[in-house]
């Protein structure tokens, strides 16, 4: 919308340009005309005095008319400004109040965060602008009705002006023709002959004139068509050597960001490589630090296996002895009476003594002695059966006690060996478990960097995008400028070569004409001598009516080309007016929106602005640059004009016609290469724009595809790497 207010505004500038080059040229030819009807004057001095009272006759009536032009005039550029004032009051009124409120609730909306709320807002904000365009429209509709207003001031002041030049026309012509028909018989001679002079004379000037034309168009459009080809070339060149720099940048953003993410993958590997070693380090100290509880357990376990093993015995000699005829359970027997060591050693010492005695008597196989052997047998055997079974008893006890004792202490010994197992189980998962949590910390730790590295990778490859974007935007935009500077440099050189070139062959066309014509007129002038005397009183009459109703015709023409002039500069004024409103209204919308969107909105906006600036300020030295010098042109052919007037009224008309001729041409000229210049600066400012937008949005894309991955792989690395959660009850 922007760019539509600056282009605008341009046409507008040209149009104006053009508008006043025409009003110049307007001028100078009536200043030329007038130029001749003065010398005219100053050569029939000696009118009559009816000539004399028609003339200040018509001057009072002219006043009057003019005096009611200006009044109407003044009157209706009032009323118009008025309008245009009030209608643009209320655009900018209505603008800025509705497109405030509209941001104040896009604003919160967006603070607040609510996707609806901002979207309704930005629904508000957008029927506030289209309040704001049907303001526009009525701006637009108030310059419409002040033109019309404008339009109809004229049409009375350039009726008013009209009648009364008519009726001074008419009062001065009836006296006029009253002395004319006296003397109309002695001038025709004269006439005819001072008729030939000037057609012969002006015939000359006009094959003069159109021979300088003719050199002129040749030279200017051969000097035309180099400039024009010459900066052809230059933009070709600076385009290639912009789209030669933006093939470079994007080279060297790709080879910036694959070094980077080189170095990123060659960190991350390095780093990666470390974590490994590390988890390495952990697994190789759990294992070594595991080995040695294991060691520190043997060695302790074997200062109890001697305990264990002779536990191990005697729970095995107590089982076998509680098992069934087993020791422990059998009953004492002959055979474990005979096998008594205390019963067999008495018997033997009883007999022993009873069979030592016998032989001392002589009696040893005597039945006494057989009797007291068997006597004594018998009783000892009753004596000791009951010992030897209390001896039996006694004994298994002991056996029992003691087996019983070695097992508890074997016992006791299997249960420390079987708490240092569990002390030693504990420890080694203790040190697993630990290993574990170390090993996930560095896969952690290795994920978060190896994350941090992708992410800045990311951000680094969006930076450099953005960055390589910025340049080559402004590349473009500096083409741009460079083409729409070439451009107008080209049209401000065309309109040079125009008008040096119409000068020159004004003043070569005018020079060898003036030769002629006073030749000519010198001729003609000294065969008609002879007959103006006689003639010359009405000759006197007739050019001093001829001259008061030329004077009459070019003040009117002069007032209705003033009032013409005036109404299509109001106009102008009321249009540029009207699209500065509009662009400033749309200005005030874009930098509103773009302070909603963000930086680059922003940035493009101020671009724009100083750019349709650029082009204001090159459009007004343009304007200014294009009325000094149809001022100056103005002076030179008044000058020139005043010359050949002494000679010829006439053929002075008939230069300022083409000298005005000129001065349109190049009033055309120029405004159409300002209008070219708009159209390729703003091809160059429409360009920079998409190429500006295309970066930010492939910035935009690399650094959200930078995050993505760096989230993905911390994501991945973090699930794979941490370890699962312990069920409840630690199992």
């Amino acid at each position: 919308m922007v760019v539509s207010a600056v282009v605008a505004v341009a046409a507008i500038g040209g149009a104006a340009v053009n508008a006043n080059a025409k009003k110049k040229a307007g001028e100078t030819q009536a200043n030329a005309a007038k130029s001749a009807a003065q010398i005219a004057e100053e050569n029939t001095a000696k009118a009559t005095g009816v000539r004399t009272t028609a003339i200040r006759g018509a001057a009072d009536q002219q006043m009057t008319g003019l005096t009611d032009s200006t009044r109407i005039n003044n009157e209706t550029i009032a009323a118009a400004s008025a309008a245009q004032t009030d209608a643009i009051n209320r655009s900018a009124n209505e603008l800025i109040n509705g497109a405030k409120e509209a941001q104040a609730v896009y604003e919160a909306a967006i603070q607040n965060g609510n996707q609806a709320q901002v979207a309704a807002a930005r629904a508000a904000l957008e029927q506030k602008v289209a309040a704001a365009n049907q303001a526009t429209q009525a701006v637009i509709d108030g310059r419409n009705q002040a033109q019309q207003t404008y339009q109809t001031g004229l049409d009375k002041s350039t009726a008013q002006i009209t009648g009364a030049r008519d009726q001074a026309s008419t009062q001065y012509r009836q006296g006029i023709d009253q002395t004319n028909q006296r003397l109309n018989a002695d001038s025709q001679a004269a006439i005819i002959r001072n008729d030939a002079g000037v057609t012969s004379a002006n015939d000359t000037i006009g094959t003069a004139r159109d021979k300088a034309v003719a050199d002129y168009n040749a030279g200017i459009a051969s000097a035309n068509s180099t400039i024009t080809g010459a900066r052809t070339a230059a933009s070709t060149t600076n385009q290639a050597a912009v789209d030669a720099a933006n093939k470079g940048l994007l080279t060297d953003r790709d080879s910036a960001i694959s070094l980077f993410n080189q170095g990123i993958g060659r960190a991350n590997d390095a780093y990666a490589a470390k974590a490994s070693e590390a988890r390495g380090f952990v697994d190789s100290s759990t294992a070594a630090g595991n080995t040695t509880l294991r060691e520190m357990f043997d060695v302790n376990k074997s200062g109890y296996d001697p305990y264990i093993n002779t536990g191990l015995e005697a729970n095995n000699q107590l089982t076998s002895g509680i098992a069934p005829g087993g020791d422990f359970v059998r009953r004492f027997s002959m055979a474990d009476f005979n096998a008594d060591p205390g019963y067999e050693f008495r018997k033997q010492q009883g007999v022993s003594t009873i069979q030592n005695s016998a032989l001392a008597r002589g009696g040893l196989l005597s039945g006494n002695t057989l009797k007291a052997v068997s006597d004594y047998g018998q009783e000892t055997a009753s004596d000791e059966y009951g010992k030897a079974n209390d001896r039996f008893n006694t004994d298994m006890s002991t056996r029992f006690g003691r087996l019983s004792t070695l097992a508890d202490r074997g016992m006791n010994a299997t249960g420390q060996v079987a708490g240092m197992r569990t002390n030693l189980g504990r420890d080694i998962s203790g040190n697993l478990i630990q290993a574990g949590s170390k090993k996930a910390d560095i896969s952690v730790a290795e994920g978060t960097y190896t994350g941090n590295n992708l992410m800045s990778g990311g951000r680094y490859a969006a930076d450099t995008t953005m960055s390589t974007g910025g340049r080559i935007a402004d590349n473009t935009i500096g083409a741009g400028r460079y083409t729409a500077d070439g451009i107008a440099e080209n049209g401000r050189t065309v309109g040079n070569n125009n008008l040096s070139g119409a000068r020159f062959g004004a003043e070569a066309g005018i020079n060898a004409g003036n030769t002629i014509a006073n030749n000519t007129l010198n001729g003609a002038r000294y065969g008609s001598d002879t007959m103006l005397d006689t003639g010359r009183v009405i000759g006197a009459n007739s050019l001093a009516g001829s001259r008061y109703g030329a004077d009459n015709t070019a003040l009117n023409g002069m007032t209705r080309g003033t009032n013409t002039a005036l109404g299509a500069d109001y106009a102008a004024g009321v249009q540029a007016a009207n699209g500065l409103s509009t662009g400033t209204n749309i200005d005030r919308i874009g930098q509103w929106t773009g302070d909603t969107t963000g930086l680059i909105g922003q940035y493009d906006a101020d671009t724009i602005r100083n750019i349709g600036g650029s082009q204001a300020n090159m459009i007004n030295g343009m304007a200014a640059l294009n009325a000094d010098r149809t001022v100056d042109l103005g002076n030179v052919d008044t000058a020139r004009l005043n010359a050949v007037g002494r000679n010829n009224a006439g053929y002075a008309t008939d230069a300022a016609g083409i000298q005005a001729g000129s001065t349109l041409a190049i009033g055309d000229a120029e405004a159409a290469g300002i209008d070219t210049a708009n159209k390729y600066t703003m091809d160059g400012i429409l360009g920079a724009a998409n190429a500006r937008s295309a970066a930010q949005s492939a910035r935009g894309g690399i650094w959200q595809d930078g995050i993505n991955r760096a989230a993905n792989s911390f994501t991945s690395m973090y699930a794979m790497n941490t370890p699962p959660p312990k069920k409840p009850g630690g199992g």
